[in-house]
């Protein structure tokens, strides 16, 4: 492997993970999975208080109970998205043959996975889903599935120069598969208009829910699209989503995780999401005061989000365990921020040198959380392991800020 000169021992970290999840074949099991049940997914009866239930059960215990109930390990396509966007990261800083080679898999293993039925690509979970609003069969949709995936065909559109001509190896023109994803958000999602030149985006097709970071997602993948095609209906519909999450903004700079009062919270993850997009829009549109908005909610996320020791917490006013996913999310905002604070990559590294001492099994996975003396080990591969590979993947590639 290509080493870092300044992080020799994050590179090897790197290198134990890549390697875990080479064996793996990019399978693995996810908090969410407990449906995935055969007996659990037929004792819930259909019934979504008992689907939330078993699927809590299942994710909350500390021994994981998903051999006993015969839960498979398997692709997400989330996941498959975030370790195909690190692949190529990869291999335009490595040129290894061997990131060619999962570049091809994981791209064509997505284009094979899409959704049936809707009127632009799109991807969902392959588990079904319960929580208190709604109850998603396996392989429905989602906007943050789907976005994940489209930055991964952005990612190869921009390295474009040094992979394989895409649409003479998969048959179709990489425009054409990010404009098809565009018409899934913008079509195939529920909208809430509030106001003319505001609008949020739903969850799924099948909900109604209105939740800033996945509005800011969806407005983010049609900027950066807009400024490959240039197609300005895709300009519209970025700067009206992007405009209702910038009115939704406290005067701290925070945002709710959504508008309902039972979302009214305030975490660390989604506003990272929301944060490096917005940095993302910022540079493909022209939205007034979005420089502002995004100094002040950076700001608040540094003062609020994270502990007396510097470590990032999951929720800005309750106490809860490490999260593996929280670090890595943590680790891209600072990556995002290094040409506004000059301090941001060394404490990108300093949190991924903690995560890979206190974290990383012997065999390379990272565990999910670690609370007190207790450490919960299962290594989950999308919430923990793709998000790990992909805050590595763009560490390694940056240059330190001096």
């Amino acid at each position: 492997m290509t080493g870092h000169a300044e992080h020799p021992g994050l590179q090897q970290s790197f290198d134990r993970l890549e390697k875990w999840v080479y064996t793996q074949d990019w399978r693995g099991w996810d908090p969410f999975d407990g449906l995935n049940s055969p007996l659990l997914h037929w004792l819930t009866f259909g019934n979504r208080f008992l689907g939330i239930g078993f699927t809590q059960l299942v994710k909350k215990s500390p021994f994981n109970l998903r051999p006993l109930l015969a839960i498979p390990q398997g692709h997400n396509a989330k996941s498959m998205g975030l370790f195909l966007q690190s692949s190529i990261l990869r291999y335009a800083q490595t040129r290894e043959a061997h990131y060619l080679t999962s570049i091809d898999f994981l791209a064509r293993w997505l284009l094979d996975h899409a959704s049936q039925g809707y009127t632009g690509l799109c991807w969902g979970y392959n588990f079904p889903w319960a929580n208190r609003d709604f109850y998603i069969k396996a392989g429905v949709p989602n906007a943050v599935a789907t976005v994940f995936v489209g930055q991964a065909f952005l990612t190869y559109a921009r390295h474009a120069d040094i992979l394989p001509d895409f649409e003479e190896t998969y048959g179709q023109a990489l425009e054409e598969i990010l404009t098809s994803i565009c018409t899934f958000l913008i079509q195939d999602l529920n909208r809430l208009e509030t106001a003319q030149d505001t609008l949020c985006f739903s969850y799924t097709p099948q909900d109604n829910r209105h939740i800033h970071n996945v509005n800011i997602l969806c407005a983010q993948l049609l900027a950066e699209t807009y400024a490959i095609n240039g197609n300005p209906a895709l300009k519209t519909w970025a700067l009206k989503a992007a405009r209702y999450t910038l009115a939704h903004q406290h005067e701290n700079g925070a945002w709710f995780y959504g508008e309902a009062p039972k979302e009214q919270f305030i975490d660390n993850i989604h506003t990272g999401y929301i944060l490096t997009g917005l940095t993302a829009i910022q540079e493909n549109l022209p939205i007034e005061s979005l420089s502002t908005a995004i100094q002040q909610g950076y700001a608040y996320w540094k003062k609020a989000m994270f502990d007396e020791g510097g470590l990032p917490k999951q929720f800005a006013h309750r106490s809860s365990a490490m999260d593996t996913h929280t670090i890595a999310v943590t680790v891209l905002t600072y990556l995002h921020f290094t040409r506004q604070d000059e301090g941001a990559y060394a404490q990108a590294a300093s949190l991924l040198d903690w995560a890979h001492t206190q974290l990383q099994d012997c065999k390379g996975y990272f565990y999910y959380q670690k609370s007190g003396l207790l450490t919960n080990k299962i290594p989950y591969m999308r919430w923990v392991q793709a998000w790990m590979y992909l805050a590595y993947s763009h560490f390694l590639a940056m240059e330190p800020q001096r």
